[in-house]
């Protein structure tokens, strides 16, 4: 992030009151006059995941097997940090928030995750995405809790989870896009500073700080910003249990406490604190049988298929395995009465597609060798076809006598 991208008229999703003086912060550095001899500010690289409270990596902390994950602050693209005047200022990123939930996901020891907001919103762009990412887990479940605040960019992303709890003087909503345009086309002017923009392109400098926004130019940035505000809307809409009929009853730009929330459908439920949420979400992974039944009965039947199809491959497995070593067996003892030499034969014969019943009557014959050629393939013919039964569509099956003297071919040919 760069000191520019806090001057263009970009979409955020962020409550006005925590953007205003972030903006205003940026300006003042800025201005003409401020201390050049040093760096206004110095950009710190995106922050690295340290070492969770318990030693676990990954962003997050681990309490009876619910990775939380904090996010605090404004939430840019990337994670990062400046100082400016000697105070540090750093910033949530969508980049970490997304790590940290994969990391978690990939934890053996992790049974749930709980995304901890106590943040003002972010910009726009990229928001949506990473919502998207969050709504289609389904490896392990995802709650939201409001630690304070969560509104705009952040809600939405807290509803992507479709469960979000709150305590009663917790903040939530602020549904909207909003854009600041800086001008500072006065300043400029007092400091005998007078910019000129050469473009090719009608709207290539729409926007920019060193002039008045122009009314064609907030008609250009106004659509953006609708179409941001309507995407927004639809997917809390998808999401949570919302009037989607009454849209601006709850998704045009208001905050709520926790009450008002909960009856406009923005929250889940009420809870006193963090750590009952997470007493609660630790009931819900161990609850039993009937008590999901009447919960979560989707939830119930998706995990009653599944194992069914983990037992249905286990019992498969087993079944191959013994019937490999029953064969093994009879094969060794087909062996030890009969001589290697039938039981080679009774193998190729078995691979070549011939039933129990045909082995049965051919076998002795295939072990007298003094019987001659011609009498040995009568006598195999004959015991064929009384053990071979009739097809049962005799127009579309070979005949009878020409399948069983394929077999005696077959035979000769061992």
């Amino acid at each position: 992030m760069t000191l520019p991208d806090f001057f263009s008229p970009a979409a955020w999703a962020i409550l006005p009151s925590a953007l205003e003086p972030f903006l205003e912060t940026m300006l003042r550095a800025a201005a003409p006059g401020a201390d050049q001899a040093s760096p206004l500010i110095s950009q710190a690289a995106a922050p690295q995941f340290a070492a969770a409270g318990d030693g676990r990596p990954g962003g997050y902390t681990l309490q009876d097997s619910v990775a939380v994950i904090d996010v605090r602050g404004i939430i840019n693209r990337r994670g990062g940090s400046f100082t400016l005047f000697g105070m540090t200022f750093s910033w949530e990123g969508q980049d970490t928030i997304r790590a940290a939930i994969e990391t978690a996901m990939g934890d053996k020891a992790v049974k749930a995750v709980l995304l901890a907001f106590d943040s003002p919103g972010g910009v726009a762009a990229g928001t949506k995405e990473l919502a998207d990412y969050i709504a289609a887990q389904d490896a392990k479940p995802i709650y939201a809790y409001v630690d304070g605040l969560c509104a705009s960019a952040a809600y939405w992303l807290a509803s992507a989870t479709g469960r979000v709890y709150a305590p009663q003087t917790a903040t939530v909503g602020s549904i909207g896009v909003i854009a600041a345009h800086v001008d500072r086309s006065g300043m400029n002017a007092a400091a005998g500073i007078r910019v000129t923009y050469m473009t090719a392109g009608t709207w290539k400098a729409a926007g920019n700080p060193d002039n008045p926004l122009s009314a064609a130019d907030q008609v250009y940035f106004q659509e953006t910003l609708t179409t941001l505000h309507a995407v927004f809307r639809a997917d809390v809409a998808a999401t949570m249990g919302v009037d989607r009929a009454d849209s601006t009853a709850w998704g045009d730009g208001q905050c709520f406490l926790a009450d008002k929330a909960l009856a406009l459908g923005l929250l889940n439920g009420i809870v006193a604190d963090r750590a009952e949420l997470i007493a609660r979400i630790t009931r819900e992974m161990h609850m039993d049988k009937v008590e999901l039944a009447a919960k979560h009965p989707e939830l119930l039947a998706q995990v009653q298929a599944e194992a069914r199809a983990e037992t249905e491959v286990t019992l498969k497995t087993e079944y191959e395995v013994k019937m490999a070593e029953a064969n093994a067996n009879t094969m060794a003892l087909l062996t030890a009465v009969a001589g290697k030499e039938v039981a080679d034969r009774v193998v190729q014969l078995s691979a070549a597609g011939f039933t129990a019943a045909q082995l049965e009557v051919i076998a002795p014959m295939l072990a007298a060798p003094d019987v001659e050629e011609s009498g040995s393939r009568a006598d195999i013919l004959a015991a064929l076809q009384g053990a071979t039964p009739a097809p049962v569509n005799t127009q579309s099956l070979p005949k009878k006598t020409d399948r069983i003297q394929a077999a005696i071919d077959h035979i000769s040919a061992l």
